[in-house]
């Protein structure tokens, strides 16, 4: 059990997100009874920016079980993996929750809640790219580099035009396609920013290499190279 909860430990962030996401949402869609909904209005995005936390939980809480199961497992995979290489992981991960709903809300009059973790999965995908092109190399970084190129080409097209690339229906609500451009945004400028950490090692978790067997018998018989005493030297230096 302790090796299948270790890679857990790696991104407790990412653990602490997905469990709330689910909460926020069981409670929202009733199933923690009348109570568990009234506790998670104050959660809810709105434009009562004297409570700016709203902008953070606003994207846990679903409209249905149906939009949490489509958006749960691709913020997952992906906060996971990103997680265990972004420093400041959770700097991150306030901004791409905020910054949509902030948007959201302060350019479309129309909206009144902003839910959701759809502008958070377009920071990740961006932030997860560009690790994984710095990874890569040959084809590995030509599938990256369409990969990065396919979904900046799908962001800009529903920032653009207001549409979903991929339709779909949202009890109660309506997609925010500038969430998703917005998210986009956020990562290029973490990008920028040059807070993705390298993956190559340190210096401090480089292991020596062991001498080999030649190299001791070397030392062993005073071959150049190597620091033996004299005998005249030895005795001498016995008291």
């Amino acid at each position: 059990m302790a090796r299948l909860l270790a890679p857990l430990a790696r991104a407790p962030w990412t653990l602490l997100v997905t469990l709330a996401a689910v909460t926020a949402t069981a409670a929202w869609a009733g199933d923690l009874g009348s109570v568990g909904s009234t506790a998670v209005e104050p959660l809810l995005g709105t434009r009562a920016w004297a409570q700016p936390w709203r902008l953070l939980t606003g994207g846990l809480v679903h409209s249905d079980w149906e939009l949490l199961l489509r958006d749960l497992p691709i913020f997952a995979a992906l906060a996971f993996a990103v997680e265990r290489k972004a420093r400041a992981f959770v700097g991150l991960l306030a901004l791409a929750l905020a910054a949509p709903a902030a948007a959201v809300l302060a350019t479309q009059s129309g909206v009144e809640v902003f839910g959701g973790l759809s502008g958070a999965i377009n920071a990740l995908v961006v932030v997860f790219v560009a690790q994984r092109w710095r990874d890569a190399a040959g084809w590995g970084r030509v599938a990256v580099g369409l990969l990065g190129t396919l979904h900046g080409s799908k962001v800009l097209y529903e920032g653009l035009t207001g549409q979903l690339v991929f339709p779909m229906e949202i009890a109660g609500g309506a997609p925010a396609p500038l969430a998703h451009l917005v998210g986009a945004v956020v990562g290029l400028l973490w990008v920028a920013g040059r807070a993705v950490s390298p993956t190559t090692p340190t210096p401090e978790t480089v292991t020596p290499a062991a001498p080999s067997a030649p190299s001791l018998r070397r030392a062993a018989s005073g071959a150049p190279g190597t620091c033996r005493r004299s005998p005249a030297a030895a005795s001498a230096a016995r008291p």
